[in-house]
């Protein structure tokens, strides 16, 4: 077992949203001048396992299933939740600039999976036209299984070309979505998120392409916020900021809500 992937670090800050490369982790001891600590990390993970359980039942009706995002209505185990869920949260892979496959090496490595097979199934590498097209395929299939009242909530990066030069993806989405008639009602709340708590500021070439502000896109055939208590008046987040926020971002493109 190489020591060096299965090392714990918690006496300093390190980023454990996604897998850094050996080499990475090698730098990052000697520069934290960290010292190696041995931990059976498989049995640690089921000890972890074990007191989740103690406090969570699992559902039968849960599941995790491999398949292709572009027909998971096909799915055999999946296909029984046809037009029975409530709410899809998801989010489509940045424009270019992240490679999942080597960022999660060690999850496949885990789970006895070649980081480079894995890539070759992905698609994270998509040029904006390509992403449009990804988006409008498994939109087409998510909306599949949600209700007729059910709501998709998909968040969206910005990505910066250069300084001067930003792709609003989540426009560009919000527009194929009408554009198609995949639901009638689109609303854009814009998260603005701190520098220093965006993960992707330190990815290499591609740092810093994707900028400090998330579209949370909401996506629904009806009006999910109407008589939302939990919504109305007893949260800082109004459907009235919503609207506010998605007519600032969309201007006088489309006419995106209360239909």
């Amino acid at each position: 077992m190489d020591v060096n992937k299965m090392m714990i670090l918690n006496s300093t800050y390190y980023l454990n949203t996604f897998s850094m490369s050996p080499e990475y982790v090698r730098r990052f001891v000697q520069t934290k001048q960290l010292n190696r600590e041995f931990r059976d990390v498989f049995q640690l993970l089921k000890e972890k396992t074990v007191r989740v359980f103690e406090k969570h039942s699992v559902s039968k009706k849960e599941a995790v299933v491999e398949c292709n995002a572009k027909n998971v209505s096909k799915n055999p185990i999946l296909k029984k939740q046809l037009k029975k869920v409530d709410l899809l949260l998801t989010s489509p892979p940045y424009l270019g600039i992240v490679n999942y496959a080597r960022q999660n090496w060690i999850r496949s490595w885990f789970l006895g999976a070649d980081p480079n097979e894995v890539s070759e199934k992905l698609d994270d590498d998509l040029n904006l036209f390509e992403w449009i097209k990804f988006s409008k395929d498994t939109l087409e299939e998510f909306k599949k299984f949600l209700k007729p009242n059910g709501v998709a909530v998909l968040v969206i990066g910005d990505v910066a070309k250069s300084k001067n030069s930003v792709i609003p993806l989540a426009r560009e989405f919000a527009m194929m979505v009408k554009e198609n008639n995949i639901f009638k009602n689109v609303w854009i709340f814009s998260d603005y998120i701190q520098g220093a708590d965006k993960t992707t500021r330190i990815w290499g070439e591609t740092k810093e392409k994707a900028t400090a502000t998330d579209r949370i896109v909401i996506l629904s055939d009806v009006n999910p916020f109407e008589n939302n208590q939990r919504l109305n008046g007893k949260s800082v987040l109004t459907y009235d900021l919503i609207k506010e926020s998605t007519k600032h971002f969309m201007g006088d493109l489309i006419e995106m809500y209360d239909k």
